[in-house]
């Protein structure tokens, strides 16, 4: 049985409710995740809509990068696929998606290669700046240390958030990430 008093989702959903409450908006993505309903006849199922899978497959949804993984265990089909409809879905947009699976199933596998990607198109962003200190802004003084922050706009739409209500899951993606 879930111990609801003790859960960590405590404070965001207080939070949540305080900021309804005060009429505060929230932001793009949390506003479409609470706010949109299913529309069950627009629900697809790629493995037995073979026309949807193969436009999610074909050579021009292929992503520009993969991650670091033997070469002769590639992702499958409908692996493939997910990346290919969280790249197209997302790209220059703020969003949230879900993918759902049972354990086992490659879920972290597939992430990988969503990270390669955006990794990557980041790492565009920055090859493309005339020089290398044109990466950083000015530099400020915090808590008696010296940093140059990140200019926002080549990080910008290249965040990822993991989350999930089980948390070796989180756990398992946490340990992969930096061991690959």
């Amino acid at each position: 049985e879930v111990n609801y008093l003790n859960s960590f989702y405590l404070d965001d959903l207080d939070k949540m409710l305080k900021q309804s409450s005060l009429s505060q908006p929230f932001g793009q993505a949390l506003s479409t995740y609470l706010g949109a309903s299913i529309i069950h006849d627009k629900r697809i199922d790629i493995l037995k809509n073979h026309e949807i899978m193969g436009k999610l497959v074909c050579a021009a949804n292929l992503p520009i990068a993969r991650w670091p993984n033997a070469p002769d265990r590639p992702l499958v089909l409908a692996q493939q696929a997910v990346v290919a409809h969280i790249e197209n879905s997302l790209k220059n947009q703020d969003g949230i998606l879900g993918v759902n699976g049972p354990p086992g199933t490659g879920k972290t596998t597939l992430l990988c290669d969503v990270i390669a990607t955006v990794i990557t198109d980041r790492a565009k962003r920055i090859s493309a700046l005339s020089t290398p200190e044109a990466i950083f802004k000015q530099p400020i003084r915090l808590m008696g240390r010296r940093f140059s922050p990140i200019v926002e706009e080549l990080v910008r739409d290249s965040s990822i958030v993991v989350s999930s209500n089980n948390n070796n899951a989180v756990k398992n993606i946490s340990q992969e990430l930096p061991a690959t």
